[in-house]
């Protein structure tokens, strides 16, 4: 119902578009009762933070501040929203991309969202969140994994013939097997060299994780199929190396990831 008095979406005349989301609607998934859009609101405190309960961990989420001015903001898991990475976009403005290179910000869990105060959004929201799909099991393997088989350049070039975006690469020096390098997008699969580095895992060695720059790069131009190695990622793109590159795409019954922090104590992942 609109009301006679409510000028901002019903004045005389006026034409308008509304876009309407299916709160907690189900009807998705192998059994047909999943949801897939969540309406809601939350409070993140001046310190310590707010983890949401979605019940499904999302791929985008738009937010609003209700207690005070401030953007519109979206995020997305394509461009980087992920537990080292933060990229977004305010719809209400033209102002670019604002991206952050930091851990624990605001980040995807497996049950719905992590919003640490720390990264300055503090105060009333209310949000918009849409579900990471696919939600049931592949029919087709090459729909969630592929191997590509390439040969250095120390040349930035787009690794193509993936055949989806890719939520996991796990590559391999064919020639000196020096390293096995492993990245996710759940951990952060962007990186640009200037404002955003990459968690690495080596799955040859007992290193720690570390952050690079100018590394592999998920969501560029080529990410719907596969992704851009940079020129100075000696790890993956020595001249003249031989790789191959496996490639993962999340699916029920197939491949899933989750982050967590342990406890010391039984949990439930």
């Amino acid at each position: 119902t609109l009301y006679d008095a409510f000028t901002e979406t019903n004045v005389t005349g006026k034409t308008y578009v509304a876009y309407l989301f299916a709160h907690d609607a189900g009807g998705f998934g192998s059994t047909g009762t999943d949801n897939v859009i969540s309406c809601g609101s939350f409070t993140c405190p001046g310190s310590g933070g707010v983890d949401v309960n979605l019940g499904y961990e999302p791929q985008w989420i738009l937010t609003k501040k209700i207690s005070g001015t401030e953007n519109w903001n979206t995020w997305d898991t394509m461009r980087g929203w992920a537990l080292t990475q933060q990229a977004f976009l305010a719809p209400n403005n033209s102002n670019a991309e604002v991206s952050y290179s930091g851990t624990d910000y605001f980040y995807p869990t497996a049950t719905g969202f992590r919003l640490n105060s720390s990264f300055g959004l503090i105060g009333d929201y209310i949000y918009i969140a849409i579900r990471k799909g696919p939600m049931k099991t592949p029919t087709v393997g090459t729909s969630v994994f592929s191997p590509v088989a390439y040969t250095g350049t120390s040349v930035t070039r787009d690794i193509t013939g993936v055949g989806f975006p890719l939520d996991m690469n796990l590559t391999m020096d064919r020639a000196t097997h020096t390293y096995n390098v492993l990245s996710d997008r759940l951990r952060g699969l962007t990186c640009d060299g200037v404002s955003v580095q990459q968690p690495q895992l080596r799955t040859n060695a007992t290193d720690a994780e570390a952050l690079i720059t100018n590394g592999i790069n998920g969501t560029s131009s080529s990410a719907m199929g596969g992704y851009t190695l940079y020129n100075a990622y000696s790890q993956m793109n020595a001249s003249p190396d031989t790789y191959i590159s496996y490639n993962f795409r999340r699916a029920p019954n197939f491949f899933d990831e989750v982050c967590y922090t342990g406890t010391g104590s039984a949990m439930t992942l």
